[in-house]
């Protein structure tokens, strides 16, 4: 498939999921669900392996996630690892690990041949929530493509731009009652 038709086909569903789903909550925790086209056991292997996880996912551990402990994540293989930690491994059903400062928490429930899955992030600053909201949003989009059976690449950091990220996260804030207080491209501003 070409790069246009790849775009073409994640651009859709970002545009089929409503951000009026999205929660965030006092304690900086954002919340985000997807149905997806595929069982529990497939979706868990798209969050817990290597492999899996680079076709879609920002957060790509150096090596299969087996249990929990400790891992490195990155976002490509030029960039440098980040440690992380697995604190919560239970197949195919929940999985919740840190990335860095962040911590992620997600849950698959089947539903008539299909998993729902729900993200939840606790995120270190205002601007981070809003930063991952759109972020996942688009990230998401990308593994409901593949759960579909259509091809699909992951759209990570400045790549995500086309696919109307400014925009998302400017729904976000608004939808959250948050200012943004950086610019795409920059280092997230201190709060």
């Amino acid at each position: 498939m070409s790069d246009s038709r790849l775009q073409e086909a994640v651009l859709r569903r970002i545009e089929e999921n409503s951000i009026e789903e999205a929660r965030f909550d006092a304690e900086s925790a954002l919340t985000l669900e997807r149905r997806l086209a595929r069982e529990p056991e497939w979706v868990w292997r798209m969050l817990t392996t290597a492999a899996g996880t680079a076709q879609w996912s920002p957060c790509v551990p150096t090596r299969d996630m087996a249990g929990t402990g400790q891992y490195e994540l990155q976002e490509d293989p030029s960039s440098d690892p980040v440690d992380g930690s697995v604190t919560a491994f239970e197949p195919p059903s929940r999985l919740e690990h840190h990335w860095g400062a962040e911590t992620l928490d997600w849950e698959l429930s089947p539903a008539d041949g299909y998993t729902d899955l729900r993200l939840t992030q606790t995120c270190s600053t205002d601007d981070m929530v809003l930063a991952c909201a759109a972020g996942w949003h688009i990230c998401l989009a990308t593994l409901e493509t593949l759960a579909d059976g259509d091809d699909a690449s992951p759209v990570l950091g400045m790549e995500s731009m086309p696919y109307g990220w400014e925009r998302l996260r400017d729904a976000y804030a608004e939808k959250f009652g948050l200012t943004p207080s950086w610019t795409p491209g920059e280092e997230p501003a201190p709060q």
